[in-house]
């Protein structure tokens, strides 16, 4: 994303934060805080007038084909435990559940729930760069 994405990203955040799952945000932030706290753990928020079209799932094999082609080995996200639409959306593209972080955090006084979840890659390339970055040889990498 860039800059010129800011305002139809931010629209559909909003919506995504009023619907009470989608992140314990209450208040919309500054695309400069949602850019840079948005870096390397992935959130995917679409427009209510488009949801059961089949967008979620287009934007999400583009997150995976674009972070497996910069070579990202995991991609991971926190989904409120109540979103079975994100949790199944997630499921059906290849995430896992991973871990079950109880009252994570607040939002309107209510303690919430997380599932957390992650890909890892299928990519040779992403899995010897992340071998590089550990200094240590794997299965497949030169």
């Amino acid at each position: 994303m860039t800059d010129a994405h800011s305002a139809g990203v931010l629209t559909v955040y909003v919506e995504g934060m009023n619907t009470g799952n989608a992140t314990f945000e209450t208040d919309a932030p500054s695309w400069e805080a949602f850019d840079a706290g948005h870096l390397l753990e992935h959130s995917v928020y679409v427009s209510e007038a488009a949801r059961g079209r089949g967008v979620g799932r287009a934007l999400m094999l583009e997150l995976i084909r674009s972070t497996e082609a910069a070579g990202v080995w995991n991609r991971q996200s926190g989904i409120h435990v109540e979103n079975d639409a994100s949790r199944a959306l997630h499921a059906a593209v290849g995430f896992r559940e991973v871990g079950l972080p109880l009252r994570l955090g607040q939002r309107e006084g209510v303690w919430r729930d997380i599932v957390m979840v992650e890909r890892r890659s299928t990519s040779t390339a992403a899995r010897c760069r992340r071998s590089a970055q550990l200094r240590r040889r794997s299965r497949g990498c030169r």
